[in-house]
């Protein structure tokens, strides 16, 4: 029988729940002064996650952290969210890198004791109208309207638009030993908002703008794939400043990027000759 699993903390004013799929633990100082049992077990069938939330807000529950494994925390997510707990939503591959921790209790406490010190970082997740429009418009085929299902239009839940390219997995995961880059590949995240990101770029690769200049001039040295994660990324920043700043996009044209490209290339001639102590002759033909 599938379960669902929690383990209570106390922290001065305000209980934490942490949930961890199988187990429900409560510190035994807080069920001596509520007078509950220290262990509960609920099934995950509708009845039973409210039976949860209705005891979660008896005693006075306020903070959740929560793993989030493949799409089994949604519903208890959502009824947590409505009974006014906040939630904070966990990658498990964040808290994880500990060797010996193994089972379903040792999870849970490890996820216990990262809550109480204010190790954990929530995973972004938009509000339950946006997360709605998500789940219809992944039925359709409009990527910019899906996109904006994926992570709505409140930009303040990423600091800034390299956050919120590493979200969509667009920046590169550097992996550097003795002071080298062995690796610099981007991260494999599922995300549908990466996803619709990426259905742009064909038809935008086939246009006289900036972005599609921009991807034929990286396409044949660095691969289509590599051509395509790079463009996402510019059109990614765009898609922030657009919605964070108010940002009116001014497309430059194709003509306008070569001759910027020109100009940063011809910048970059000179440095190189002036650092080697080279003079450089313009063609006269």
């Amino acid at each position: 029988m599938s379960e669902i699993q929690f383990k209570f903390l106390n922290d001065k004013d305000n209980h934490y729940l942490l949930h961890q799929p199988n187990f429900f633990e409560q510190n035994p100082g807080i069920s001596a002064e509520l007078d509950i049992a220290i262990v509960h077990r609920f099934e995950t069938f509708t009845c039973d996650l409210l039976a949860c939330r209705d005891l979660l807000v008896s005693c006075g529950i306020k903070h959740v952290a929560m793993e989030s494994t493949s799409v089994y925390w949604t519903t208890i997510y959502f009824i947590l969210e409505e009974a006014g707990i906040e939630v904070c939503l966990v990658n498990p591959k964040k808290f994880r890198m500990v060797p010996g921790r193994k089972t379903d209790i040792a999870d849970c406490q490890w996820l216990q004791t990262l809550h109480l010190y204010g190790l954990l970082r929530g995973s972004f997740h938009p509000p339950q109208q946006i997360a709605m429009l998500r789940s219809y418009m992944r039925e359709r085929d409009n990527a910019i309207l899906q996109i904006i299902s994926e992570v709505g239009i409140d930009m303040s839940k990423f600091p800034n638009a390299h956050h919120f390219a590493s979200y969509l997995g667009f920046v590169p995961h550097n992996k550097i030993t003795g002071g080298h880059v062995i690796s610099s590949r981007t991260d494999r995240i599922k995300s549908s908002a990466a996803q619709a990101f990426r259905k742009l770029i064909p038809s935008i690769s086939q246009t006289k703008t900036a972005l599609g200049a921009f991807y034929r001039r990286l396409a044949p040295r660095i691969g289509k794939a590599q051509a395509i994660t790079a463009t996402c990324r510019k059109l990614e920043i765009l898609f922030y400043n657009t919605l964070a700043y108010g940002n009116a996009y001014m497309e430059q044209g194709e003509l306008m990027y070569q001759q910027k490209q020109e100009e940063w290339e011809r910048r970059k001639l000179l440095n190189l000759a002036k650092k080697f102590n080279c003079s450089i002759v313009k063609n006269k033909t």
